[in-house]
């Protein structure tokens, strides 16, 4: 369809899942090797050892909060599409359903180059920046929306040019019916 564009997005960057993994697994290291010695070779382990029980609940909630934290990374997913004379976005699971932002709500718009870390403080889904909200998966370009309610929302993009162009085909319908 003419004008239609879809983008989908991971946390697939080798980079963050070896920033994760080098934080998360000298945890589960120590907690397995404490259970090691406290439950196969049956020396305490530690100066002042937890019970049983205790290393069993800190181990079980250690490797939850783990699997838990790579589970969100997996599943987390942007998605844009621009049609029908609207911005559509979605940062599942946060947000399931698409939202939806019509051409006629949009005071301006650009394509920009920014800073994930300098201008957002990280990757992911950043709000609190005044009326700015941004939602960052991976890269280093995004669509700004300024909003006529005064709100800012930043979609990071890994296809500036195709968004470029699907948002100019949008807003020239909004500024002429009769365009197709």
């Amino acid at each position: 369809m003419k004008g239609f564009y879809k983008e989908q997005q991971r946390f697939t960057q080798w980079w963050l899942w070896l920033i994760i993994l080098a934080s998360l697994l000298p945890v589960i290291v120590i907690f397995m090797k404490g259970m090691y010695v406290q439950f196969i070779v049956g020396e305490p382990w530690g100066e002042k050892p937890m019970s049983d029980t205790g290393l069993i609940l800190m181990s079980v909630l250690i490797f939850a909060v783990v699997g838990g934290v790579i589970w969100l990374l997996l599943i987390t997913e942007l998605i844009i599409e621009i049609h029908d004379r609207a911005v559509y976005y979605s940062f599942a699971p946060f947000i399931g359903r698409l939202r939806r932002i019509g051409m006629e709500d949009i005071v301006s718009w650009e394509v920009k180059k920014y800073k994930p870390i300098g201008e957002y403080g990280s990757y992911g889904w950043r709000t609190g920046f005044g009326k700015k909200t941004a939602y960052i998966v991976k890269g280093r370009y995004g669509l700004e929306i300024n909003r006529k309610n005064g709100k800012i929302l930043l979609l990071g993009t890994q296809q500036s040019e195709k968004i470029r162009v699907a948002m100019e085909y949008e807003m020239d319908k909004i500024n002429n019916p009769d365009y197709q």
